[in-house]
């Protein structure tokens, strides 16, 4: 056996090889990566073209209105004081590429922690109120006006105006809205903040996270049924 290849020690060769092995390893992690990035960035630009985003370019309130329904002077001795009800509206535009369809709207109070998160859907509650929209599609510039009814502004309040893209993701524009506080110094005597929210269509990458999210919630209730089953015959 001959310990040398081309004049040069086979471990040197042994060697030569390690090192290729570790450069084509680090070009391919490159590779992939860069694709990656290329694939994440084709799928933005064909999200960002058929999907909608709302801007508020108007927000009007009306009243206050007394509520002599909650009128209850003594309940357990206690002053309960009277509630006293607006009805505001927001007129939204739709600012993005794509179309929004089948826009709706709902709202409802939520305590003084509740903070806005553009990667969270909000669903409605039992104590969630419909709002109305006097347009169900828009397209991009054109605008609609979405109205509220008891809505208790002398404390935080959430406005929700959703709508479908045309990849059937569903896009939420959440606005909070809360009285201003004395140490809040002088400016309107309401707060409003808002964030958009995209949600997932029907792309090829947005199935695989809405399949996968689906075969995790079918394998949790699946667990729980067995868990019930054998929690059953025990007792």
């Amino acid at each position: 056996m001959h310990d040398t290849l081309l004049g040069w020690p086979e471990v040197y060769w042994v060697a030569v090889q390690a090192g290729c092995a570790v450069v084509g390893l680090i070009v391919l992690t490159l590779y992939t990566i860069y694709t990656r990035r290329m694939m994440k960035l084709a799928e933005q630009t064909k999200r960002a073209s058929m999907t909608p985003t709302f801007s508020v370019t108007k927000q009007n309130i009306s009243g206050p209105t007394f509520d002599p329904a909650t009128l209850r002077p003594f309940v357990d001795k206690r002053f309960t004081p009277p509630r006293y009800i607006f009805s505001p509206s927001f007129t939204v535009r739709n600012v993005g590429q794509g179309p929004a369809i089948l826009i709706r709207c709902w709202h409802q109070g939520v305590s003084s922690g509740f903070t806005l998160r553009d990667s969270i859907r909000l669903l409605p509650t039992p104590i969630s109120e419909p709002g109305t929209v006097n347009k169900q599609d828009l397209v991009k510039d054109e605008r609609c006006q979405a109205s509220f009814e008891n809505a208790d502004l002398t404390r935080p309040w959430l406005f929700v105006i959703e709508a479908n893209d045309a990849a059937k993701g569903t896009n939420q524009l959440q606005i909070l809205m809360r009285p201003r506080r004395e140490d809040e110094g002088d400016g309107p005597e309401y707060i409003t903040h808002w964030v958009m929210m995209y949600g997932w269509g029907d792309t090829i990458a947005e199935r695989f996270v809405a399949a996968a999210t689906r075969f995790v919630q079918v394998i949790k209730a699946i667990e729980k049924m067995v868990n019930d089953l054998d929690s059953r015959d025990e007792h």
